[in-house]
């Protein structure tokens, strides 16, 4: 009689993933209903810095170029957008792992930035912003157009 540990170990992974789901759609409810401005996920970010200029990239996969907002106050950037959904109407959603909804990250960069030399360029899935140092505080908010 052939061994049937495989389907038990493969229940078993199954069930663990099921539980992880429950567990991170609730936290998400959670975090959605203390307040409806609340980001419905967080994009990774990693920010550089050379002598000349702060480098900041963020992993957007699926969000579209128009729906990004790039700003920069001071020594403050601010990154918003929102990342729409693909599942089509008629669809059932079997497994979902991937987050949809809108996001906002700000980030103090301790730096004085120069926002009308600002570069963002948004390339297979990542936004890429270099913003070069300026000596004095730029006053206002300036909008950074994206390639």
């Amino acid at each position: 009689m052939a061994s049937r540990g495989g389907d038990l170990y493969d229940n078993f992974i199954y069930l663990r993933d099921r539980i992880n789901e429950l567990f991170a759609e609730r936290e998400a409810r959670a975090a959605r209903s203390v307040s409806n401005d609340a980001p419905a996920w967080v994009p990774p970010v990693d920010i550089l810095e050379t002598p000349q200029t702060i480098e900041v990239r963020a992993e957007l996969c699926g969000v579209k170029q128009q729906e990004l907002n790039v700003e920069i106050t001071g020594d403050s950037l601010t990154i918003a957008g929102v990342r729409q959904s693909d599942v089509e109407q008629g669809e059932r959603l079997r497994r979902a792992e991937r987050q949809f909804g809108p996001f906002r990250r700000s980030f103090a960069l301790g730096v004085h930035i120069d926002p009308d030399a600002a570069r963002a360029r948004l390339a297979n899935g990542t936004l890429v912003l270099t913003l070069p140092k300026a000596e004095r505080h730029a006053p206002g908010e300036r909008r950074v157009d994206i390639e």
